[in-house]
């Protein structure tokens, strides 16, 4: 295996990898071994059930949005004023 040395990073961009790297739960150096992958390594044919892959630093709601772009907001009903509001003195 070939391994590469990267030097000169801006110490906020180090910073701000180290914290995609935690909230992932791998290491700085699993973490961008991973990104190597996803961006230059062979693409995989996906099946047509296979949902895409979570993007980096995307929060799950943002992810579920991005694959299901298609679907109506939820018709949300109003309230039942079936219960009066309480009176405080």
């Amino acid at each position: 295996m070939g391994s590469v040395t990267i030097r000169k990073i801006d110490d906020a961009t180090k910073q701000s990898l180290r914290e995609v790297a935690a909230k992932q739960g791998r290491s700085v150096e699993a973490e961008l071994r991973a990104l190597i992958e996803r961006t230059y390594g062979p693409k995989k044919p996906r099946s047509s059930g296979e949902l895409p892959d979570k993007k980096v630093g995307e929060n799950r709601a943002e992810y579920l949005v991005r694959i299901a772009p298609d679907v109506d907001p939820l018709d949300i009903p109003p309230r039942d004023k079936g219960i009066p509001d309480p009176e405080f003195p």
